[in-house]
């Protein structure tokens, strides 16, 4: 895990790894969060990280609206 310190991504569950290109957007409702990755595949956010996660893409939603 230590080279994946080097590419831009998350991981949501201890099995995952999800660079953030592969990602589309997340769903999910108070329960439950998904990963859906750009073909479709869906992964699970693990509760506890999903605080992380959601940080993460707020983080990275602004830094994207910034450059409109």
């Amino acid at each position: 895990m230590q080279i994946l310190n080097y590419i831009d991504g998350v991981q949501p569950h201890r099995s995952y790894w999800v660079p953030t290109h592969a990602i589309l957007h997340l769903e999910g409702d108070a329960d439950r969060l998904n990963i859906v990755l750009s073909n479709g595949d869906k992964i699970a956010v693990a509760r506890t990280r999903r605080s992380e996660i959601e940080d993460w893409a707020k983080e990275k939603t602004q830094l994207i609206g910034a450059l409109d």
